[in-house]
């Protein structure tokens, strides 16, 4: 897959449309700061192809769609195996994405998929693609954080992307396919072979003449089992009229009785429920008496309640007359006051108008002073951090060569150490060979010279000799001196050799140590070099350091003055404006008192007239001397006849409540009775459903009815469990005589068995014996016919399906190992595990051109490990590798994985990479290795590779230079070439 041409709007920060053409784009990069939308591009280009980016899967997607717009609207155009394609997709803030796509036909864009909807596309695209979301992540697309999942993840994710890129897939559908044919058959073959088994075995002449002679025998045989199992079906047929009539019997009592226990349980429910019911209605007749007196004394105190009303008026409105006449004096006294509050506050309103002038025009000359002192501060500041950063940026390069040169001498004092520590490392393993061969040869010598001792050692008695091979007699007799010295010699041999390879890995040890401790020195002066840059020693670093800090000090000084003049007029400013805003709240507060008291006089004034309204039209007109007097005794009856009227209206309703209570009562007593009466009518109707079921059970007496009736509860109740207890006793002697029926029937069954020579505990089972009996003999006479009828067909048949097995036999071996070649486990596996292996030997040439021939990579057993070669080529897992060490080790891995994957994979299958992207990692690179992976990325122009890298290392850019840019305008991004 080779993107060709993007499209997006609305997409993250990318608000307005853009497009972006790759067709003539081999290695380029992707630059522009961060939250530009760098990464949203490699984002737009994997939601194009799956419905979904790397950062958020499928979830949340909504989220992409640039703020303030309805939907995302993305197109990608790219091309596979030379074919034109493209993806258009529509993403809204909310809802369901929608996509279309489509193909070059030669001369228009054509459907790709034939019906609509995402899934039909999303399909289509996996199809022609061959890559799924994660696969093209760990290939096309390596996103942030992702990078270096294909190196360090699990085997089996790395064996998923492998099986697709390769597609793997296929060899392992046609191994399934393999195994279902050879199943297939195995199943025909076994299901030939049992029908051989199960129909032709008898297939002979000797069969056909057996078969004529048994179909006499059989049907006289049947003949008689008919017989013999016609009589003992009738005698079957008295037994089980027998069984069924006991056991209704027996049902049937049990049902008596517990009715019989139900129904003596309601006697004493039954007195209970009479005696409170009578209670409850003496009770109800006694307080309705009570209600109806009540009733009259409510009555005559709510017409002499009106009466005083009617005098008087309301006791509201007498309250307001008494509330005007305690008021009148007082609200003559109000009004005079608030006219002369009134006139105080617009006096006090005339005079803070003239004082908030002045400090008004105070203020704004102050402003004035305070802009003028601001400019001339800033000016001050700014030289002065020009000259600070000039000052800091010169003592951290100073510090920065001071901690250099410190290392330099520590890495070089630890050299000399090391050197001094390891000594002689050669020597050492010399003299540790030599005592090895020294004690080898001591150790050969003696096993000459004691040769029969070494060949009988650990021999017992029976064991062949290990020279003519014959058993031995017993063990031979051997100096237990030189077996002792013997094992001995072997010992110093085997520590000999132990020094040897001691020697030999403190020899490689010391040998890797020194080569770090060099490597350090040299990173050390390199480091050192880098911080003096121009200056020619840390001599005239520290000198111009220390210049620059006094010209830093004078401007700071200067800056300081200033801001000391600027804070002064500050503060001249800070008090006009506090005061200008102090005169602005005054003379607000004395407008709004000015306002309160002329509503307040009005108040005043609207009150008073009120009151003497209401005085006037209670009394008609003038009020009287004697005024107050009349009000007092108008409350006073009012309060009397209210009193009187609230006391017979409790009582009413004290009594009412009486009332409903004991209604209450005499409600639950009949209802109690009426539960009663359900209750003895459903147990009776139970009685009579048990005496209705009587009707088909033969007894052998008469059981008599039931009882009608009576009125008292009770004595129906005990008339009930009387006749239910008598039902019981007869039932049960029913029962039994039935049982006894039954039982002599099934003895006559048992015996007409016995006499066909057939064993049965029961009369069930000796009938079944004789209906099997009879069904054998007839079944037995229509085989032997058929049979005699088949048996020369059947043969040829026989020899048809002989030879059918015979042929798929062969295409089951073929099929067999076919299946077991293709399993995932077997020719995928060694697939998987064969391109692992060449991808680390691809991998590891560029590897150690960007590590400075320190590390390659090696697979084993699906998991990836880094052979250190600066450390005695120690083996170990590339988890252990540093944050660049891994950049480095999965960059190696991801180009060639791009190269050389349509090379392993079988013709058609395998996806075909034609495009590599990737956003991490280059900043953490120093200047050198940057370099080397620079030149890994130029290699691969060749290759009719499309690579994109998106960094913001300056020096990537500039190598690289063909380009995009992503730049912020506002609040959107927009894409141009680089320049």
């Amino acid at each position: 897959m080779r993107p060709r041409r993007l499209e997006l709007h609305g997409f993250t920060a990318f608000r307005d449309p853009q497009e972006i053409d790759f067709t003539d784009l081999d290695l380029f990069v992707i630059t522009g700061p961060t939250g530009a939308g760098k990464t949203s591009l490699l984002d737009a280009v994997a939601l194009a192809l799956y419905g979904q980016v790397p950062r958020m899967g499928k979830q949340g997607l909504g989220q992409l769609v640039s703020h303030g717009k309805a939907e995302a609207r993305i197109l990608l155009e790219f091309a596979v195996d030379g074919d034109s394609y493209r993806v258009a997709r529509r993403l809204p803030r909310s809802g369901a994405q929608q996509g279309r796509f489509e193909r070059w036909s030669g001369e228009q864009w054509v459907d790709a998929v034939e019906r609509g909807g995402i899934k039909p596309v999303n399909d289509a695209i996996l199809d022609l693609v061959k890559l799924d979301f994660e696969s093209f992540c760990k290939a096309i697309v390596l996103p942030q954080g992702e990078f270096a999942r294909f190196l360090k993840g699990e085997p089996a994710e790395r064996r998923k992307t492998l099986v697709a890129l390769l597609g793997l897939g296929a060899y392992e559908r046609m191994g399934a396919l393999a195994r279902d044919r050879s199943k297939e058959l195995r199943i025909k073959g076994e299901q030939t072979r049992t029908i051989l088994a199960e129909q032709y075995a008898d297939a002979t002449p000797e069969a056909l003449a057996e078969a004529d002679q048994s179909a006499d025998a059989t049907a006289s045989a049947a003949e008689t089992a008919g017989v013999t199992l016609s009589s003992a079906r009738d005698i079957d047929g008295r037994r089980t009229r027998a069984v069924a009539h006991g056991a209704t019997a027996a049902g049937l009592a049990e049902r008596f009785a517990a009715l019989a226990q139900d129904v003596l349980g309601e006697v004493e429910a039954a007195k209970s429920a009479g005696l409170a019911h009578r209670d409850a209605s003496e009770r109800c007749e006694a307080e309705r008496g009570l209600l109806e007196a009540a009733k009259k004394d409510r009555a005559d105190a709510a017409a002499n309640r009106a009466e005083v009303v009617g005098r008087h008026g309301t006791p509201e409105e007498v309250a307001r007359v008494a509330d005007a006449l305690e008021r009148r004096a007082l609200l003559d006294q109000r009004v005079d006051e608030a006219e002369q509050q009134l006139e105080l506050a617009t006096q006090t309103l005339d005079m803070l108008r003239g004082e908030h002038e002045a400090r008004v025009a105070a203020d704004v000359q102050a402003q004035a002073a305070l802009e003028a002192a601001a400019a001339v501060e800033m000016t001050k500041q700014t030289e002065a951090q020009r000259l600070s950063g000039d000052r800091d940026l010169l003592q951290r390069r100073a510090e920065d060569a001071a901690t250099a040169a410190t290392e330099h001498d520590i890495e070089t004092a630890a050299l000399i150490d090391l050197e001094k520590l390891a000594g002689d490392p050669a020597a050492d393993v010399a003299t540790a060979r030599a005592t090895h061969t020294d004690a080898m040869a001591a150790s050969e010598a003696l096993r000459r010279d004691h040769l029969v001792v070494a060949l009988v050692a650990g021999l017992e008695a029976g064991d062949p000799c290990p020279v003519c091979q014959r058993p031995l007699a017993e063990h031979p007799a051997t100096d237990s001196d030189v077996e002792r010295r013997l094992a001995e010699a072997k010992r110093a041999a085997d520590s000999a050799a132990e020094a040897v390879d001691v020697a030999q890995r403190k020899a490689a040890d010391a040998a890797a140590s020194l080569t770090a401790a060099k490597t350090r020195i040299g990173d050390a002066a390199r480091r050192l070099a880098a911080v003096l840059g121009d200056f020619a020693d840390r001599s005239a670093l520290e000198t111009a350091a220390t210049l620059a800090s006094t010209e830093a000090s004078t401007a700071e000084a200067a800056r300081a003055d200033a801001e000391s003049e600027r804070t002064a007029a500050q503060e001249h400013k800070h008090a006009a404006a506090l005061a200008a805003t102090k005169s602005q709240a005054e003379l607000e507060a004395a407008t709004r008192e000015q306002a309160l008291r002329a509503e307040g006089r009005a108040h005043a004034t609207a009150d008073r007239d009120a009151a003497l309204l209401v005085l006037h039209e209670h009394f008609g007109g003038a009020v009287p001397e004697d005024a107050a007097d009349r009000v007092a005794r108008a409350r006073a009856e009012l309060r009397e006849a209210d009193e009187h009227a609230d006391a017979a209206s409790r009582a009413e309703a004290a009594a009412h409540d009486a009332v409903a209570a004991a209604d209450e009562v005499q409600r639950q007593a009949l209802a109690g009775l009426t539960t009663l009466d359900l209750r003895l009518g459903q147990l009776r109707t139970r009685a009579e459903g048990a005496c209705a079921d009587l009707a088909g059970v033969p007894l052998g007496f008469e059981l008599g009815d039931l009882p009608e009736p009576s009125e008292a509860r009770d004595e129906r109740a005990e008339q009930l469990a009387t006749w239910c207890s008598t039902a019981h006793l007869a039932l049960v002697a029913a029962a039994r005589e039935h049982d006894e029926t039954a039982t002599v029937a099934a003895r006559e069954i048992v015996q007409l068995a016995a006499a066909q020579d057939l064993e049965a505990g029961d009369a069930v089972a000796a009938l079944a014996a004789l209906e099997k009996a009879e069904k054998d003999a007839i079944e037995a006479r229509a085989r032997s016919e058929e049979s005699l009828r088949r048996l020369g067909e059947r043969v040829s048949q026989r020899a048809q399906l002989e030879a059918a097995i015979s042929e798929d036999a062969g295409q089951i071996s073929v099929l067999d190992v076919l299946g077991v070649e293709l399993r995932a486990d077997h020719f995928v596996d060694f697939v998987i595990q064969e391109t692992l292996d060449v991808l680390a030997v691809h991998a590891s040439k560029e590897l150690l051109r960007i590590s400075d021939d320190r590390y390659s990579l090696v697979s084993d057993e699906g998991e990836f490990s880094v052979v250190d070669h600066v450390n005695a080529d120690e083996k170990r897992s590339v988890k252990t590798l540093s944050g660049g060490e891994t950049f480095m080790a999965s960059l190696a891995l991801a180009l060639a994985l791009s190269k050389h994957v349509s090379d392993l994979a079988g013709e058609g299958l395998g996806a075909r990479l034609e495009a590599v992207f990737i956003d991490e990692g280059f900043g953490s690179l120093d200047p050198e290795t940057l370099e080397e992976v620079i030149d890994a990325l130029e290699r691969l122009r060749e290759d009719d590779l499309l690579i994109g890298v998106i960094s913001h290392v300056p020096a990537l850019a500039e190598r690289i230079r063909v380009g995009l840019h992503v730049q912020k305008d506002g609040n959107r991004s927009v894409v141009v070439e680089a320049s």
